[in-house]
């Protein structure tokens, strides 16, 4: 009985806010509210000609309920709500002010009242949130689904995985759904022109690599590159290791774009170069040179008029184009010569100084860089005599031959009648000595068979000189010193 009571109180103060919202502005009246128990549950509501508002029943009345309705005067609170505050046996209503715009009804101490919203997310947006406080989501185990068109667009696990498109999988914090092959993720950031400078990775940077199930993994720049490519720090391959092509193509390798070495597919090596310009280093050939020869390095390489290189023994190369060391063979003396073929001097050196000169116009200089006459010594001149010659007769026929310098020994007794020998070509000097210490002394006569030209005859002891000039055909006195 007590149920079917209280339905019939929940509908008696619904009609009757209804019915005094209708009927506004209203007198302060009472009206009579009369709940019977009948099968039909059936209330009537009546207006007399009192305007008293009665809620009648067909059977005896159990429970009877005054409601008092507030004044309106002149329409003031029209569109304002009614509400009813229970009493001891009567209903006492008033009017709700309006609220602010996005206010909600709420109760407050078992009364109506208009509040700021603070219990949803407002389709323009919320203002005055605390991040950590608010949040769209669940609070329980529960999956957080968002859909658009009623198509699920995006799923968030109770365990905080995030599926795009689909229900995300186990263990994968974010999970995009799309068709393989088919761009489905666009970064904003990484669109329009590409960065130009050139990538130098740290040790954090890496690459974002897919699985073929589509999971991404951050992996370093060698560990991806370290098996597919040449890195520009080296490689650790643990195995032979391959740079080139795998078809009839030849491997190009550039700097500048431009190709500097090419291997064609049959092997050779063409490097790029200007003719004329060294364009070739041997690290290993640098620093120190070798002050020797080393033992088995007897090749060269040489290259043709069209880059072409090969090899050939050095001595070869070196015999047919220059002066060796050890001598030439073969050579012709009517076009192979030491020296220049333009207005330059030779010279020569030793110690890595200058000994002698050689002029464009000829002159000869030694110890002397501008020399001026045919030769021009800057330094003293030494002519060597061969061992003492023994004049051991008279008449001794005393052969000059190339010499200019004579020692002669009378071998102990005076010698008469000495007769020169012929010189090799006319201006040559002859210097005749006795040797030092001899008691004997050797007789030069002023006279045509002796090949000389003398002031007279002359009679040399020791350490006396003579000396003579050839002239063609016989030596004259140039001078002589009896010591």
């Amino acid at each position: 009985m007590m149920s079917r009571v209280n339905t019939y109180r929940r509908l008696l103060l619904t009609v009757v806010l209804a019915a005094a919202v209708i009927l506004c502005p209203l007198s302060q009246e009472q009206a009579v509210a009369q709940v019977r128990d009948f099968g039909t549950r059936r209330l009537v509501l009546d207006n007399d000609a009192t305007g008293r508002i009665t809620i009648q029943t067909q059977a005896t009345v159990t429970n009877n309920y005054s409601i008092a309705l507030p004044t309106d005067t002149a329409g003031a609170h029209r569109g304002l709500l009614l509400f009813t505050n229970a009493g001891a046996g009567a209903l006492t209503t008033s009017f709700l002010a309006s609220g602010s715009n996005g206010q909600v009804l709420t109760i407050v101490a078992g009364s109506p009242t208009w509040a700021a919203s603070t219990g949803g997310w407002a389709l323009t947006g919320n203002a005055g949130t605390t991040p950590g406080t608010n949040f769209l989501g669940t609070t329980d185990a529960q999956d957080f689904v968002l859909r658009t068109n009623n198509v699920e667009r995006a799923w968030v696990l109770a365990t905080g995985e995030v599926g795009l498109g689909v229900t995300p999988a186990a263990g994968r914090t974010l999970h995009v759904a799309g068709t393989a092959g088919t761009a489905n993720v666009r970064l904003g950031s990484v669109s329009g022109a590409a960065i130009a400078t050139a990538f130098t990775p740290t040790a954090n940077d890496g690459f974002v690599m897919a699985d073929v199930n589509g999971d991404l993994l951050k992996r370093t720049v060698s560990s991806v590159l370290n098996t597919t490519a040449w890195l520009i720090g080296g490689n650790t391959v643990g195995a032979a290791g391959a740079l080139g092509t795998n078809d009839a193509f030849d491997l190009n390798i550039r700097t500048n774009s431009l190709t500097r070495i090419a291997v064609t597919s049959g092997g050779d090596i063409a490097l790029a170069g200007t003719a004329g310009t060294p364009n070739v280093t041997l690290t290993s050939a640098g620093g120190a040179v070798n002050a020797t020869l080393p033992v088995g390095y007897d090749r060269a390489l040489i290259a043709n008029s069209t880059g072409l290189v090969s090899q050939a023994s050095y001595n070869a190369i070196v015999s047919a184009t220059a002066w060796s060391l050890t001598g030439n063979t073969g050579i012709n003396p009517a076009t192979n010569f030491l020296g220049t073929t333009d207005a330059q001097p030779v010279v020569v050196r030793t110690n890595n100084t200058e000994r002698i000169r050689v002029t464009a116009t000829g002159e000869v200089g030694i110890g002397s860089i501008t020399p001026t006459t045919s030769m021009d010594i800057d330094g003293g001149l030494v002519v060597r005599p061969p061992a003492v010659v023994a004049v051991n007769a008279n008449n001794f026929n005393l052969a000059v031959g190339n010499r200019s310098y004579l020692v002669l020994n009378p071998a102990g007794a005076n010698r008469t009648g000495l007769i020169l020998g012929a010189g090799l070509q006319p201006g040559q000097i002859l210097v005749l000595r006795i040797a030092n210490g001899q008691a004997n002394t050797i007789q030069l006569p002023d006279a045509a068979p002796n090949n000389v030209n003398t002031s007279g005859n002359w009679v040399g002891g020791a350490d006396d000189t003579m000396t003579l000039i050839w002239s063609g055909t016989q030596w004259i006195e140039l001078s002589r010193s009896n010591n």
